[in-house]
């Protein structure tokens, strides 16, 4: 009888260690279709942007075109108006293929969950300094980050099926995500209450600010003026306030800067001015709260940081749809900006 046990559990162990190997096998497969997925989305707004960029034009006269290099397995080309139609609607119809295998992976619940607990993740970085101020428990914080990383998710699937639909079916898909998003934002404001909910906007308003005041804030930590939590907010405050009202004639920060090539050189000049003059209001308001050293050190960031997004700016414009890594521009408006905003939440 003992004999019989030691080979039960014996025979046990090794259905246990093979399921969850099995399990194992399938977490990483959905996390590397998510991942797939992913890089996919990214694909397809880069060529969204290279279309935009050869068709755009400016005075009636076309600005700029997507480079193209010919391979091997490249057509001879007879004639280059007909050949780049053609590039342009193979691009288009193999970016069809991966929108309809995306939003049919979205379809599929298990893969939906894994993307939204990966997008809780992401929330939970951005948002610690919050959900700290909040006097929820453990058990509702998640009901909260799940809340907001579907209405993400579902941000996400409208603008994939826009992509995808025809002109005609664009403003039912529109007006149909936007609904979805006011229930969640509902769901969120029966949550926390309507004061916590406004503060949620205005934190989300914040977020393309406070990893750039975390690094001012960094770099004066050593030094004999390092700045206070409440100065730190105050900085940040400065740049929310002054960025809901400050218009630039063409927006170029962030990702928006992949288009510089779709305005030229004058649009790109202009907005660095414009640039300066917004960081000087910032600094005008900061002072308030700001030693002189620390005002200093706050200029020369903004200095650095208009040089950069400069340098950016430049690059995109010799090199149109080249180099788009979606990486941050420095401050400014549309740099980095969060999912949730004034539209219903």
């Amino acid at each position: 009888m003992k004999l019989w046990s030691t080979a039960s559990l014996s025979i046990l162990s090794i259905l246990l260690a093979a399921y969850a190997g099995y399990l194992s096998v399938e977490n990483n497969r959905l996390k590397k279709l998510v991942e797939q997925n992913e890089e996919q989305a990214a694909a397809v707004l880069e060529e969204e942007a290279a279309d935009i960029s050869e068709s755009s034009t400016s005075n009636g006269e076309l600005v700029s075109e997507r480079p193209f290099v010919a391979d091997e397995s490249s057509p001879p080309i007879v004639n280059d108006e007909v050949s780049r139609e053609e590039r342009r609607d193979q691009r288009r119809e193999e970016r069809q293929e991966r929108l309809n295998q995306m939003l049919a992976n979205l379809q599929d619940p298990e893969f939906r969950m894994d993307l939204i607990e990966r997008n809780m993740g992401r929330i939970d970085q951005r948002y610690a300094a919050f959900f700290k101020t909040l006097n929820l428990s453990a058990e509702e914080i998640d009901l909260l980050k799940t809340l907001m990383a579907e209405r993400e998710v579902t941000r996400a699937e409208g603008q994939m099926r826009m992509f995808a639909a025809d002109e005609g079916d664009r403003e039912a898909i529109r007006e149909n995500t936007r609904l979805q998003r006011e229930l969640l934002a509902e769901d969120i404001k029966d949550l926390l209450g309507e004061e916590e909910a406004s503060r949620l906007v205005e934190y989300t308003e914040s977020l393309p600010f406070r990893n750039e005041v975390a690094e001012l804030a960094q770099s004066l930590s050593y030094t004999d003026s390092p700045l206070s939590e409440a100065q730190s907010e105050s900085i940040i405050s400065a740049y929310t306030s002054i960025s809901k009202n400050f218009e630039y004639t063409h927006d170029l920060s962030g990702r928006n800067r992949f288009q510089a090539s779709n305005y030229g050189q004058d649009a790109v000049d202009t907005y660095i001015q414009e640039r300066e003059v917004f960081d000087s209001m910032v600094l005008e308001q900061a002072a308030k709260s700001l030693n002189d050293s620390q005002l200093t050190s706050l200029a020369e960031k903004q200095i650095s940081d208009r040089e950069r997004e400069a340098r950016q700016l430049q690059f995109s414009l010799e090199n149109p749809g080249g180099g788009n890594d979606g990486r941050r521009g420095g401050f400014g408006r549309g740099g980095g900006r969060g999912g949730f905003g004034r539209d219903g939440f």
